[in-house]
C-alpha cells in the first residue's frame, strides 16, 4: 500500500491518498483520509484545468497519476503504450504530455519525434518521465523535442510546478 499527500483545493482539505491493489477484483481502490484544512500562508490556488495525456506502460503509475491530477482538476487520458498515446493526443490535443520512455512497443523518445513533426503539436509541452538517469538519455529527450526530464518515482509537488506552469503560460 502505497499513499500520497496532498492538498486539493476542490475538496478543501490536505488528503493523504492511499491506493491497495486488490488481487481479486484487479482495480485500484481509493481510500481518502482527510485532515484540517492548512495555514492560509501554504495554500495555493489551483490554475484552470489542462486537457493531460499520461501514456506509460506502467498501468499501476500512470493510473495513480491519472487519478491524482483529476482530483486537481484536470481532464487527463491515459494511454499504455505508445501507439495508442499519438492516437489520444489527436483526439484530446492535450496541452501537456507525460510520457515514459521505455515503452514495449515504441520508444518515448520515437514518439517525441513523431508528435514534434505534427504541426498540431508544437506547442504542447512534452514531460519525458522515466526511471532512467543517465546523461545519453536526458541529452536524447532534449533532441527529441521532450521540454521536461522527471525521474521515478515524480515527486508530486514537482509534478503539480509543471502543471502550474503550463496553466500560467510561462512553461519552457
Amino acid at each position: 500500500m502505497e499513499h500520497y499527500l496532498f492538498y486539493s483545493e476542490h475538496s478543501g482539505v490536505d488528503c493523504t491518498l492511499w491506493r491497495r491493489r486488490s488481487p481479486k477484483v484487479r482495480c485500484l481502490r481509493f481510500a481518502y483520509v482527510f485532515r484540517s484544512k492548512p495555514k492560509e500562508n501554504v495554500y495555493v490556488k489551483e490554475p484552470m484545468a489542462l486537457r493531460v495525456l499520461v501514456v506509460d506502460d506502467n498501468q499501476d503509475f500512470a493510473d495513480s497519476l491519472a487519478a491524482w491530477m483529476r482530483l486537481h482538476g484536470h481532464t487527463v487520458l491515459v494511454a499504455y503504450d505508445a501507439a495508442s498515446g499519438l492516437r489520444a493526443a489527436t483526439d484530446l490535443m492535450p496541452q501537456i504530455i507525460f510520457h515514459d520512455i521505455a515503452m514495449p512497443d515504441m520508444d518515448g523518445i520515437e514518439a517525441a519525434r513523431r508528435l514534434r513533426s505534427d504541426a498540431r503539436f508544437q506547442s504542447t509541452t512534452l514531460v519525458a518521465v522515466t526511471a532512467y538517469a543517465e546523461s545519453t538519455v536526458l541529452e536524447a529527450t532534449k533532441a527529441a523535442g521532450y521540454n521536461r526530464y522527471m525521474r521515478k518515482p515524480v515527486a508530486f509537488d514537482v509534478m503539480l510546478d509543471v502543471l502550474n506552469e503550463v496553466a500560467s503560460g510561462t512553461a519552457q
